[in-house]
């Protein structure tokens, strides 16, 4: 037989058995063997990577956990990629971290900073598992700022949570450096202040784009990061990334829509962060159950009234006005009371070894203090608010 012939051959061949397959389809019903499955893994084709790794899962296939990390070591970032909207590797990818989330797996510290800037919430999951010292050079990166990319606060929260478990020298300062108390003084008639010292906020739930529903694809499974306890009473679900008081959750869900708890870098978490070092956790924000827009993420913040270092961050202070010098006075034992208040906290860290001696005694509290007259029609007017320490900030309004 001629080459010509031969090759003529092997594309009626190839034509043929692609015909063929197209007639007799995959059936994604029936759980395939390990070594299918292996095949699949290693095909190259995003729509059998992700039935392989569905069908690992479903199989508890562990012999098909090294390919599976494989294909995560292997990826790289594109700019324009998103976990859940964009292309059939991406999407691959989401359903092969998901077996490896859901099998316990154990993926490098590497592979999980290639991986952050399409699907922080998984690569944060698998980062939580490392030994500790092998996430820790990952875990400063990610607290310091030193990865690119636009992730709001995600990454330094989960970063200082985890590394707030093991306190390596210096984080410590550097976390009460960051803290802000913000406090609005609103200023009242005589016997008319109601001094509430217990607020209540609600978070915005950020809406992702719808997952796309693509046939002959296994089901892709988001997964949110919360640290707002459920309800009293109701059933917890997820599992925990983080703990501590309160624990950082991760929430799987295959919803046509991802809804996603933003976890708020926030003057609350720092503090909640540094109680918990000092041995002093204070109790987590309740997460009310909200229907609206599919959106779970609204939260009820209280500030128990037996929490002191909670109160730090109460947003109202009532100041009743009699005349200038009650007033000055009363606006000094406040912050006095303030001062005092993280000075304990200091203190605490110290005993606890998160704080050296030298930084317990030059930490000093950043305060900024915003002053409402509420008093109605007066004749006189507010006397000025002047400290000398330039940690303390006035504003009117």
């Amino acid at each position: 037989m001629g080459l010509n012939a031969r090759s003529f051959l092997v594309i009626l061949l190839t034509i043929s058995a692609a015909a063929l397959r197209a007639q007799n389809p995959i059936d994604f019903s029936t759980p395939p063997d390990s070594n299918v499955i292996a095949s699949w893994l290693h095909s190259g084709d995003p729509r059998l990577v992700a039935w392989g790794a569905s069908f690992t899962l479903r199989s508890q296939d562990t012999a098909r956990i090294p390919d599976l990390v494989v294909l995560a070591r292997d990826w790289r970032p594109a700019a324009v990629e998103n976990s859940y909207t964009s292309n059939d590797r991406a999407r691959a990818m989401s359903v092969v971290l998901d077996t490896l989330i859901q099998m316990q797996a154990t993926v490098p510290a590497e592979s999980i900073e290639g991986l952050v800037h399409n699907f922080p919430e998984p690569a944060l999951i698998l980062l939580s598992r490392l030994p500790w010292q092998e996430g820790q050079p990952v875990l400063f990166k990610f607290y310091w700022g030193k990865e690119p990319g636009d992730y709001g606060d995600l990454l330094p929260h989960i970063a200082a949570a985890l590394l707030a478990l093991h306190p390596p020298p210096g984080f410590a300062v550097n976390l009460l450096s960051q803290v802000m108390l913000h406090a609005t003084l609103i200023v009242t008639p005589i016997r008319a202040a109601d001094n509430g010292t217990s607020s209540a906020s609600a978070r915005e739930c950020g809406l992702f784009p719808p997952v796309p529903i693509t046939p002959n694809w296994p089901p892709i499974y988001n997964y949110d990061l919360t640290d707002s306890a459920p309800a009293p009473g109701a059933q917890s679900d997820g599992f925990i990334v983080v703990p501590g008081s309160p624990a950082i959750r991760a929430v799987r869900s295959a919803d046509r829509y991802s809804h996603s708890c933003f976890l708020e870098y926030t003057d609350e978490s720092r503090i909640r962060l540094l109680a918990q070092m000092a041995g002093q956790p204070i109790a987590p924000t309740v997460m009310v159950q909200m229907n609206h827009d599919n959106c779970r993420c609204t939260t009820l913040v209280p500030a128990p009234p037996n929490d002191p270092l909670l109160q730090m961050l109460s947003t109202n202070h009532a100041v009743e006005y009699k005349d200038a010098p009650q007033f000055l006075h009363d606006v000094q034992e406040y912050i006095t009371d303030l001062q005092a208040k993280f000075r304990v906290l200091t203190t605490n860290l110290q005993q606890k070894g998160a704080l050296t001696p030298e930084e317990s005694a030059g930490a000093t509290p950043h305060i900024n203090i915003e002053v409402v007259d509420r008093r109605g029609v007066t004749p006189s007017a507010l006397p000025t608010l002047n400290f000398s320490d330039s940690h303390i900030h006035i504003g009117r309004n």
